[in-house]
């Protein structure tokens, strides 16, 4: 990274250079053929091109500062006096890393076992539901034919489910439930996010400081190409240092209030407590967890296998109430999950309307949004 910011100078020049290069030839043939026009042109221009050498100032000063400021945040002290170009690449590399690599260590990989955690008991929750949904209760009463002998009867009776409810578990689809709900519109979203995001941000980082900076400050030199190059340095400088900024600054300490959602080991023994009915279902998941024959899981050690049957003990426990069941799944989402869906809108929007006033700045613009709705 710090390649990209070093590599990324000489183009910053060739750009202020050719700034001035269009600058001393409008003059020249303004002063030689007296065109006013001409003369106007070149003075703007010239404002330009002190403007261009501000932000070039501006930006790489930004990055080299902002650099030892994010190696000294994660407790590594920061190093920018350097005596060759390739040294100051390393340094700025090595201090840029460590913003990026304090978020994969201490933000992405908790926050995504915290998901990994939400779906995996959500799982067994689902699963311990089942065994009470698929128990139905049958009487059928036969009514002879013939009154003497029941050679030929018709049978009358119904068939009950144990357990029906559409607030915890639907019964059917597409009828409302909560457990189904929740997994497709919260847990499963919030683990695609992190996932990506822990996955392509230093890619993305790596476009911003290696693609557009460079680019939009050669295009920021070609009068008519001025707008565009402000929009991509405003890209560049929003998602290389302003989003992991805001991860660090804003997501990091606030995730950091909420206690983890670790789960404590489950045992091959019944849970104390437990009827005979429960513990003999949970007996059987335990047998089949250890075998391996249960899903993808092979041993009881397995961490995924410790979620899926906390899970499922707490949908067993759910028989005569959905408290259980509906406590974990709070506690399993609405808690954790759902925050990280909020820090992840407050960036979004914090971040794009930041490049927005740099794009503004800039003679670019910038907008979010789909077709004409537009989002900030």
């Amino acid at each position: 990274m710090g390649n990209c910011v070093v590599a990324a100078i000489p183009l910053a020049f060739f750009g202020v250079l050719f700034s001035f290069l269009l600058v001393a030839i409008s003059y020249m043939l303004g002063s030689v053929f007296n065109i006013a026009a001409l003369k106007g042109w070149y003075q703007n221009e010239l404002k330009e091109a002190v403007k261009s050498i501000l932000i070039i100032i501006v930006i790489f000063s930004m990055f080299i500062i902002l650099s030892s400021i994010a190696a000294s945040y994660v407790g590594n002290p920061g190093s920018t006096l350097t005596t060759s170009s390739s040294a100051a690449s390393t340094e700025i590399t090595n201090n840029l890393a460590s913003i990026y690599n304090a978020l994969e260590t201490s933000y992405f990989t908790p926050q995504l076992g915290n998901a990994n955690n939400a779906f995996y008991e959500l799982a067994g929750l689902y699963d311990g539901i089942g065994v009470w949904k698929s128990m139905t209760l049958s009487v059928y009463i036969p009514i002879p034919l013939i009154p003497v002998f029941t050679i030929a009867s018709l049978d009358f009776g119904v068939n009950e489910n144990l357990y029906v409810s559409s607030v915890v578990a639907s019964t059917s689809d597409p009828t409302f439930s909560v457990l189904s709900d929740v997994g497709k519109l919260i847990v499963v979203p919030v683990m695609i996010i992190l996932k990506v995001q822990a996955d392509l941000l230093a890619e993305i980082i790596g476009i911003g400081l290696g693609v557009l900076l460079p680019v939009g400050i050669v295009l920021r030199a070609v009068p008519i190409l001025r707008p565009l190059g402000g929009t991509f340095l405003a890209l560049a400088i929003g998602i290389s240092l302003v989003y992991p900024a805001l991860l660090l600054g804003i997501n990091l300490p606030i995730s950091n209030y909420l206690p983890p959602t670790t789960i404590p080991p489950p045992t091959a023994l019944c849970p104390s407590g437990w009827n005979s009915i429960e513990c003999g279902f949970y007996v059987v998941m335990v047998s089949l967890a250890t075998s391996g024959l249960y899903d993808v899981m092979v041993t009881l050690s397995n961490p995924a296998v410790h979620q899926v049957l906390t899970g499922f003990g707490y949908g067993l426990e759910s028989y005569g109430s959905i408290y259980p069941a509906f406590n974990t799944i709070l506690s399993q989402s609405f808690l954790v999950l759902i925050l990280q869906f909020i820090l992840f809108a407050l960036d979004l929007i914090i971040g794009v309307v930041i490049m927005q006033h740099i794009a503004s700045l800039l003679g670019g613009s910038l907008r979010l949004g789909i077709g004409k709705m537009k989002l900030a």
